[in-house]
């Protein structure tokens, strides 16, 4: 049909604008897609920085992966400083709950309940809440049962018993002064005697010196008497207070009696 309308040189003029057309067409879908492309990084560039680039998803994969092993040495400590490190870039519920554990192994108890806490927080939804729960319970009982010790433990220690031994001064000082008294009453003795020698006395000279004898011991006796009272009262005073007063009152009344 074509022949028929325009011979040869017509059809090959509109096979050649036929090619240009479909040839320009594949080369604008072909640069579509790079265009595309090219729009999806831009907006990439833009997403907020807590969106964290796959290279660096992975290297804290790797270092999750190390926290769980050094979890599972026993080197809690460690894993500690390894998850706040994660934890600090990207704060996961996942992180939280491991760290706890990690504390919850390390004996750092307020930690773990703290930990426990905010992965509760961050995880409302989470299907073992009443177990996470029970262990908060069970961590803050035994948080007070250490502070509780250790408060006890800072407490001063109680003073020593007092001594209860009864001490031989007053005991000495009461024999001295029964013994005075003793001296003083024979002394009295001899005062009467003498006295009444000096009355009996017939020769002046006789009855003189029998007197001067009977004043003499007299005056011992007097003094004896005095003395001996004085002596066997205070180590009577000092026995009392020893047996009735606390160690404090002892320690004053000894030295109220010190002559």
């Amino acid at each position: 049909m074509l022949a028929i309308c325009g011979g040869p040189h017509y059809l090959g003029a509109v096979l050649g604008r036929w090619l240009w057309l479909m040839t320009t067409a594949l080369v604008l879908l072909a640069a579509r897609p790079a265009s595309a492309q090219h729009e999806g990084q831009d907006a990439a560039s833009d997403a907020p920085a807590s969106d964290a680039p796959a290279s660096d998803d992975s290297a804290m994969v790797e270092r999750f992966e190390q926290a769980q092993q050094l979890y599972r040495e026993g080197r809690f400590a460690e894993a500690v400083d390894v998850l706040r490190e994660l934890i600090a870039v990207k704060p996961e519920p996942v992180l939280y709950y491991n760290l706890a554990r990690a504390y919850d192994g390390d004996g750092k108890l307020a930690e773990a309940i703290d930990a426990y806490r905010r992965f509760l927080e961050l995880s409302p939804e989470v299907e073992d809440r009443g177990a996470i729960e029970k262990r908060i319970e069970t961590l803050q009982g035994q948080l007070d049962e250490r502070e509780r010790a250790a408060r006890e433990s800072n407490k001063p220690a109680p003073p020593p018993p007092a001594d209860k031994s009864t001490p031989v001064v007053p005991w000495i000082l009461t024999a001295v002064g029964a013994a005075t008294l003793i001296v003083g009453a024979v002394l009295g003795g001899m005062s009467l005697s003498a006295g009444a020698a000096a009355d009996d006395a017939t020769v002046h000279a006789d009855a003189a010196e029998a007197q001067t004898n009977a004043e003499d011991f007299a005056l011992g006796a007097n003094i004896n008497f005095v003395a001996g009272g004085a002596l066997a009262a205070a180590g009577a005073i000092w026995l009392i207070v020893d047996a009735t007063a606390s160690p404090s009152e002892q320690v004053g009344a000894r030295m109220s009696l010190r002559f």
